[in-house]
């Protein structure tokens, strides 16, 4: 059974730390969003 090509392409993806440097900073601006608004 051969690995996937999306499967494949995500591991390449966070293989890249700029990409996952980036995606940890848009979850951490959106979960203070979050925290702003429901934290209230």
């Amino acid at each position: 059974m051969s690995i996937s090509p999306t499967l494949r392409s995500t591991r390449a993806f966070f293989l890249d730390k700029r990409n996952v440097v980036a995606l940890l900073a848009m979850l951490a601006s959106l979960g203070s969003w979050l925290v702003f608004w429901f934290g209230e």
